[in-house]
């Protein structure tokens, strides 16, 4: 860091490239490749406590989350969900005690002026200690918020906890809209699993409950597509009123580094008309709100994703046009970049771009699940069994 800082600070052009011996730092043109460096242990690990919080409580420099104090308490994940790229690159799952977890809150509320604590981290759900570090923060009078969790680590003392702590609506994540399509993208759960989540969520004192559903996966069917009206629609029978059950539906982005890389993006005619079958299943029904990402942004994050160092121009093109969708289709163009080469299927034995920062995966591991979700065939989470991605050097099985 010291090394970084003294770069930067010198203003010189080429000074970059004295970093380049740094493992941990790609510099192109200078370096090989860069190798992960990730903190093993997160107890007693540095975290934010005297937080920079928004001036503004809305419009577009506004936090989603209002004025926090933000505690990651995991990171990392280790569930392994096929789509997902912040469980890849920053596993295995490591926990902030509950002992370490309050010292921050306690000396963060003290240092940030929010009396709001937002729990951060890709696994929060799995947390050992989740609800004992809620109990306490709700206790010490501070409002409370946690983000995505898992349908099957969902029950009614925890949503009583959070809406005490004054969280209005609890979000869950299906993802595959049925049994099949979760072991597809292993997040392995029947139907019923979400239905009693979403019980919970009432019977704990929310009257508001958030799901995500992605379309476009790989082995995905019209059967699939219509079966998220039916779920949604049975979620709203459980006795949620008019806006009750808000639904977030958006296409596959492929990211690199996890099984997914090799997966084709679905095309913008087939992704509209998924959206446009659930949307008309639930038109008229005052107790549904159906949101989702434009296809036209979700193909642009593909293409960022899944690009090499050729989308650099582009990216600075298009900031200068102005940023919009039209600027981004004028910058591919005088850039030389034809955008549909990155949305297509790839072949496993082709190079990819991003493999000149190893992140600690092995190929061969990323390949297995790609093709055992092709299979249908769900991987259990990486601390019930090791499944040898390589991150952690174990053997496993």
């Amino acid at each position: 860091m010291e090394a970084l800082k003294e770069v930067v600070g010198s203003g010189q052009p080429g000074a970059v490239r004295d970093l380049a011996d740094l493992e941990a730092l790609y510099v192109p043109d200078a370096s090989e490749g860069a190798v992960r460096a990730w903190l093993k242990d997160l107890e007693g690990s540095p975290a934010p406590e005297a937080q920079v919080l928004p001036l503004e409580e809305e419009g577009p420099l506004a936090s989603p989350f209002g004025r926090t104090f933000n505690l990651e308490v995991t990171r990392g994940c280790g569930r392994g969900c096929r789509f997902c790229l912040i469980d890849h690159i920053t596993r295995p799952r490591r926990d902030r005690s509950l002992r370490d977890a309050l010292e921050k809150v306690e000396e963060g509320t003290r240092l940030t002026p929010a009396r709001k604590v937002l729990l951060v981290g890709a696994g929060v759900s799995d947390h050992p200690d989740l609800k004992g570090i809620c109990e306490q923060v709700v206790g010490e009078g501070l409002g409370l918020s946690v983000p995505s969790i898992r349908p099957d680590e969902v029950d009614e003392e925890l949503v009583a906890i959070l809406a005490r702590g004054g969280q209005r609506r609890l979000t869950v994540a299906p993802d595959g809209p049925t049994p099949r399509m979760r072991e597809i993208i292993n997040k392995p759960m029947d139907d019923d699993v979400v239905l009693e989540a979403c019980r919970a969520v009432l019977a704990g004192g929310m009257r508001a409950v958030k799901l995500y559903f992605i379309v476009g996966l790989p082995g995905e069917t019209e059967e699939d597509v219509r079966a998220v009206v039916e779920l949604v629609r049975q979620i709203a029978d459980l006795g949620f009123g008019p806006g009750g059950v808000h639904i977030s539906v958006n296409p596959l982005v492929p990211k690199p580094w996890t099984p997914f890389q090799w997966v084709g993006m679905a095309d913008l005619a087939y992704v509209r008309s998924c959206l446009r079958a659930i949307r008309s299943g639930l038109a008229g029904d005052p107790r549904i709100v159906l949101s989702g990402l434009d296809p036209k942004v979700a193909r642009l994050q593909a293409i960022l994703s899944l690009g090499g160092r050729e989308l650099g121009r582009a990216i600075e093109l298009a900031a200068y046009h102005g940023g919009g969708l039209g600027a981004w289709r004028r910058a591919f163009r005088e850039a030389g970049i034809e955008p549909s080469r990155y949305l297509r299927p790839k072949d496993p034995s082709e190079p990819l771009p991003w493999e000149v920062l190893r992140v600690g995966l092995n190929r061969s591991w990323l390949l297995r699940e790609y093709e055992k979700a092709l299979a249908g065939e769900p991987t259990p989470p990486c601390w019930v069994k090791c499944s040898s991605c390589g991150v952690c050097g174990h053997g496993g099985g």
